[in-house]
């Protein structure tokens, strides 16, 4: 099985208000887009908030291209536009994994899937390895068997939080 990978920064909060006019997207989102690229994984990147897309937009283009998993990026500062996208795209295509990491993930994954339900997996800490090991867990047929193998993030398993 073939796993798709969209990775996307927010179009709102806070890379919207200071980088929408940069030609720069993440370096964090283009470093993991390349430890997927270098694995032979078809991965896109999305600078949402320098295509000035809205929340719709997005979902429109994740419902187009059907990713098998969807990462965002976030911070502290635009976190809320974060979760309403999250769950929009869950909402639209809920076959779909949503993945979120950044700075704000570091303290706060039990809190983040104990109350936002649309997100499936936070990513703690430096996520290139961990997102490579999460797409062979979804190629390996993917659930929580899988997953507790990947290093560096939080799931659902049974309503549980676990942590790996």
């Amino acid at each position: 099985m073939a796993v798709s990978v969209i990775l996307c920064i927010p179009p709102q909060g806070y890379f919207a208000e200071r980088w929408q006019d940069s030609s720069m997207p993440s370096l964090g989102v283009l470093s993991m887009a390349a430890c997927l690229e270098r694995e032979g994984i078809d991965v896109h990147t999305l600078p949402a908030h320098m295509l000035k897309m809205e929340i719709a937009d997005v979902v429109g283009h994740v419902v187009e291209e059907k990713p098998d998993i969807f990462g965002l990026t976030i911070t502290t500062e635009n976190r809320l536009e974060a979760f309403d996208l999250a769950r929009e795209v869950k909402r639209a295509r809920p076959e779909t994994l949503i993945v979120i990491g950044g700075p704000h993930c570091l303290a706060t994954a039990d809190d983040t899937l104990s109350h936002v339900p649309e997100i499936d997996i936070v990513v703690s800490g430096e996520g290139e390895e961990t997102i490579v090991e999460l797409v062979r867990a979804v190629t390996a047929g993917g659930g929580a068997k899988e997953f507790k193998k990947v290093t560096g993030m939080s799931f659902r398993d049974g309503g549980a939080v676990v942590s790996t």
